[in-house]
């Protein structure tokens, strides 16, 4: 899927990381800026906007960290098939679909920015779904930056589509079906994935309950679901304990 040779990886996808931060960039400091449109139409999937930057710090670092490892990799036949190296095109897709995102949200076409969300969301899930080997000491990175850009494409996702369908409409629309709906896939997404996987969806949910308003029978569902994706997502960081270390001393 949209695999790119070693050389073009060079270079694709530190252009398309640098990219999307000129247009975060221009999300944040234009007028008005990504937080003004957000707050115009904040909807009952809006997460709280600071949840957001929270996340986009330490995936900054760990994407710099990432990119500077495959711009060093050896020009040898071996690095052609380096898990970096195949995960950058779709690597590169994400950071341009979400920074055109950007400029259609920043401009109130949340049509338009749904669709960059949809096939940013949809391409890093199906990648970690279905073509990211199992975790390994070599690449391991990978199955962090993957992860991570799937794990906030779902709250990307659900917050996008309810801000353009339903905006300022804080209580969803078939209460019971909609709470059930979310337990099922939250839950579900926790289960079958690996720990990283689980913890994007656990905080994904809290960003989510911490944007509700405050008290809420909606909040309180979120919060709940907050707390049982938390204790699947801990289990898994323990069943994985081992693996963890050896990755930590081998750093």
């Amino acid at each position: 899927m949209l695999q790119v040779g070693l050389n073009t990886a060079k270079w694709l996808a530190p252009a398309s990381w640098l990219f999307n931060f000129a247009c975060q960039q221009y999300g944040m400091n234009s007028s008005p800026n990504m937080k003004d449109i957000a707050d115009r139409n904040h909807s009952f999937f809006s997460p709280q906007p600071f949840f957001i930057a929270g996340f986009f710090f330490p995936q900054t670092i760990i994407q710099l960290c990432w990119l500077y490892r495959l711009v060093r990799l050896p020009n040898t036949v071996a690095s052609e098939s380096d898990e970096a190296v195949k995960y950058s095109g779709v690597y590169a897709l994400g950071n341009v679909a979400i920074g055109v995102w950007m400029i259609f949200w920043n401009n109130s076409r949340l049509d338009l920015s749904n669709a960059c969300v949809i096939v940013n969301s949809l391409s890093q899930l199906y990648y970690v779904a279905n073509l990211l080997p199992p975790a390994s000491r070599d690449n391991w990175l990978t199955h962090v930056v993957a992860k991570m850009f799937a794990g906030i494409g779902l709250l990307d996702l659900v917050d996008n589509t309810s801000s353009w369908l339903y905006p300022g409409v804080r209580s969803p629309p078939h209460f019971g079906l909609t709470s059930v709906a979310t337990a099922v896939v939250s839950t579900g997404v926790a289960a079958v994935s690996d720990p990283i996987m689980a913890a994007c969806t656990a905080y994904d949910l809290l960003a989510l309950a911490q944007g509700q308003i405050a008290g809420s029978d909606w909040q309180k569902v979120l919060y709940a679901l907050t707390a049982v994706t938390s204790v699947i997502s801990a289990s898994k960081w323990y069943a994985a304990r081992g693996f963890v270390a050896d990755i930590w001393r081998s750093l």
